[in-house]
């Protein structure tokens, strides 16, 4: 059995930004032997398990393959033989398929290294275009890492284009997207998410929100410098749509951020009928 920590703490460290999560993969191993040094598994179809004492998710290394539509459809191959690499070649992105051992080696297989040096959020393999819910993490990463000026490459987007043009991304589930969204909207630069959602073709999936989308991304930029104001967030993108019902029961948004984005629209038609400027409102 050999550990790997990867993903997201390694890009955030590499990067210094603070992290608390981390993931880890296992090479070398087995559903029996996981259990049998006390690991418990997460679910029932997927190799991920949590540790006894950190409870850190430790996932052992796979092999995918895609049986059908959306994100779920796949299966997977997790026998011993697996190496690091394989793993690594099924994550989205580059600067998430860097890996580091018990010593502290980082093991890079695809220049996400590099790629962290050019700012550049690049596509690890044509398996990104198997699982549609990649396309709104890396709209949620242009956010993310909007401080460090990171773009996408031409080659990237152009797969992000292609597949919003596919219907596999209407077998999405609803609570994915959103989970993406809010992350998003927590972030500084949340203006980003949906910006590059409408650069790919992909906000047409948000019911509503591209008839508003300039004058709103407007007011949302506005509020670029601010974290974790979710519910304020969702409420200005989605300011004077016909559809945000429709959009919240599709993604399943929680009550109280739909109660939220009521109220603040109720405010801002009775602004509009008093003939106050509308930028005084913000």
């Amino acid at each position: 059995m050999k550990v790997f920590l990867v993903g997201g703490a390694i890009r955030d460290e590499l990067l210094g930004i603070p992290f608390n999560e981390k993931d880890w993969v296992v090479v070398n191993s087995s559903h029996k032997e996981m259990l049998k040094q006390g690991f418990k598994q997460v679910g029932k179809n997927f190799p991920v398990y949590l540790h006894p004492e950190t409870k850190e998710e430790y996932a052992l290394a796979r092999k995918e393959i895609k049986i059908g539509m959306g994100h779920k459809n796949f299966s997977f191959n997790t026998k011993s033989n697996v190496s690091l690499n394989e793993d690594l070649k099924r994550r989205d992105i580059t600067i998430n398929a860097i890996a580091k051992d018990e010593s502290g080696k980082l093991y890079d297989p695809f220049g996400g290294i590099k790629d962290l040096k050019d700012r550049r959020i690049r596509i690890v393999s044509k398996a990104f275009s198997e699982d549609p819910l990649r396309l709104f993490r890396v709209a949620r990463f242009k956010s993310k890492l909007a401080d460090f000026n990171f773009s996408i490459s031409r080659d990237s987007l152009k797969v992000l284009k292609k597949m919003s043009l596919n219907n596999e991304i209407n077998f999405l589930s609803g609570e994915r997207i959103w989970d993406e969204t809010q992350k998003a909207l927590s972030y500084k630069n949340s203006s980003k998410y949906f910006a590059t959602l409408k650069k790919v073709g992909a906000l047409k999936y948000f019911d509503g929100i591209e008839k508003t989308y300039s004058k709103n991304l407007k007011f949302l930029k506005e509020m670029d410098n601010e974290t974790n104001m979710i519910i304020e967030k969702w409420a200005i993108i989605n300011l004077n749509s016909n559809h945000a019902e429709i959009l919240e029961r599709k993604i399943r948004v929680p009550n109280k951020i739909t109660n939220f984005r009521k109220t603040l629209n109720e405010l801002f038609q009775i602004i509009k009928k008093k003939n106050i400027n509308e930028n005084e409102f913000f």
